[in-house]
């Protein structure tokens, strides 16, 4: 049913001077579907961030690296597989070097594989790497999407991810800014309820989600600081 998945574009409609959301929920709920498909319908550029380079290498090992033969096993673990079941098309995630990739639409070449038809409809990136991606322009990028943003409790995060994450949204919306464009919208997304994580520390939101655990509410807008969660 259409309330089943949740919309991150609702919550920016109904939240619009926010910089900053930040969703936990149950699995299945279609989180990370829901923001990357309202990208693709909506033409709007994106950047996934993901924690680590493996996790990088993880989401293109179907498709591999630009300007190689796609992987023989046609092994899919993108976040487009279920949007290009559902929609028709054909996004591929590809590996530009470590730690960063991109979304394109492809079609099938014979002999070649998944070939790129048009510019990336988005990045993708490991907070990892971010330093080293510094003069990288991703000011096209009116979304910045940290997807599984809470980590598994076997789960190795750098102490500083918070940090890095706000390092890069800094990035971002500076180069936006020099563009006259309207500031990044920071999209962090999870299914766990570890209320005490690295972003949830550092944007000074923890206590709120323990508020919101005990009350069994379901938002809470911090208005003077232009955060939703």
């Amino acid at each position: 049913s259409k309330s089943y998945y949740y919309s991150i574009a609702d919550d920016i409609a109904k939240y619009p001077d926010a910089w900053c959301y930040v969703v936990v929920g149950g699995r299945s709920t279609g989180k990370t579907y829901g923001a990357l498909k309202d990208c693709y319908l909506n033409k709007r550029k994106f950047i996934f961030a993901k924690r680590t380079n493996k996790d990088v290498d993880l989401l293109c090992a179907g498709s591999g690296a630009i300007g190689t033969k796609r992987s023989q096993y046609g092994l899919d673990l993108s976040p487009f597989k279920s949007i290009n079941r559902d929609l028709g098309c054909n996004v591929k995630a590809f590996k530009i070097k470590e730690g960063l990739g991109g979304f394109w639409e492809c079609q099938e070449a014979e002999g070649e594989g998944e070939t790129p038809t048009s510019e990336p409809i988005g990045t993708l990136i490991s907070l990892n790497s971010v330093s080293k991606f510094a003069g990288f322009d991703m000011s096209e990028s009116d979304w910045l999407i940290f997807d599984e943003f809470i980590p598994r409790p076997w789960e190795k995060v750098a102490r500083k991810e918070g940090d890095q994450l706000l390092d890069l949204y800094k990035t971002v919306c500076r180069d936006r800014e020099h563009r006259g464009k309207q500031p990044l919208k920071l999209i962090c997304l999870a299914n766990a309820v570890n209320v005490s994580n690295p972003v949830s520390n550092i944007l000074e939101v923890t206590d709120h989600f323990a508020e919101m655990q005990v009350d069994g509410r379901e938002y809470i807008y911090i208005e003077d600081r232009g955060i939703m969660l």
